[in-house]
């Protein structure tokens, strides 16, 4: 028999920053309408968490709906960007790269669920009646729906021999410089950094690639990159670099909350984008 819900509420967010506080404000007043406030504090967290990586990295309206029954409560974010998010492992210094880790840490039960004709809708659930737990080793996996979505996807590209530890260094740094971009944005309208957009998606894409190879090759030294690229995603690399070089500028200039990148680490994103593009019109790989 399938439990009905006592109380459910959705809404439609704009992809912009104030929505995570909208977010949080819908779920605060289901979750005490419906007698679930002790599972208050969490859910706005996972929530908050959410919403924010669908801002940052999918850039589509987001829809949130909030179920709650007599069981459990459960929240999903709904995007219409066909990538699927990936959990980092960056070091205690990172200011970016732990929102699904606090997830999979506060929630009973969570997970991503393809969407038609696009996009991907986010959850999580926490269980009713019992003491809330937070399990700090909880892990979110979503390789497994890694095939589902190889419709959306056209040509295949290898980035030869990637230098592991550079490629972490430089993929948190780039993590970061988006982030730090796209909130410059918000409070220098006149700014001008290119299609942030684009370039988020694109490093979304190398990043989930580049995740995959290292964790399935034990060498610490190089791994071959493997991802596939939709045509209409091909500009996003040209502008993830233009991004990332508008980042320099602003942090030399003391305007973000991060230093410029080392050269090395210029060097190899621009050596994955141009990889890219040119593996995307049939011209063969170039190793590092």
């Amino acid at each position: 028999m399938v439990e009905q819900a006592v109380l459910l509420r959705s809404a439609r967010l704009d992809p912009v920053p104030a929505s995570a506080g909208d977010a949080r404000r819908l779920v605060r007043a289901a979750l005490n309408e419906a007698g679930a406030s002790d599972l208050l504090h969490l859910a706005e967290l996972a929530v908050s968490e959410l919403v924010t990586n669908a801002i940052l990295h999918a850039a589509t309206p987001v829809e949130l709906s909030v179920e709650v029954t007599s069981t459990a409560v459960t929240v999903r974010v709904r995007d219409w960007h066909p990538r699927l998010p990936a959990q980092r492992h960056w070091d205690e210094t990172a200011t970016t790269g732990r929102g699904l880790s606090l997830v999979a840490s506060v929630s009973d039960a969570f997970g991503v669920d393809p969407q038609e004709p696009s996009g991907k809708s986010v959850w999580f659930q926490l269980l009713r009646g019992g003491e809330p737990t937070v399990d700090a080793a909880a892990e979110w996996n979503v390789d497994e729906l890694l095939g589902e979505l190889a419709s959306t996807i056209a040509k295949r590209v290898v980035l030869v021999g990637t230098p592991v530890r550079l490629w972490l260094a430089g993929q948190q740094h780039w993590e970061a410089v988006l982030r730090e971009l796209y909130l410059f944005r918000q409070s220098h309208a006149e700014s001008d950094e290119g299609d942030l957009v684009g370039a988020g998606r694109a490093l979304v894409a190398l990043s989930n690639a580049a995740g995959r190879a290292i964790a399935a090759n034990d060498s610490l030294e190089s791994v071959d990159v493997e991802l596939s690229i939709a045509a209409e995603e091909q500009p996003g690399f040209s502008a993830l670099q233009d991004a990332l070089d508008s980042g320099i500028r602003l942090a030399a200039g003391g305007h973000l909350l991060i230093r410029p990148a080392l050269p090395e680490i210029v060097a190899l994103r621009d050596w994955a984008c141009e990889q890219v593009l040119a593996q995307a019109h049939d011209v063969l790989p170039t190793p590092w």
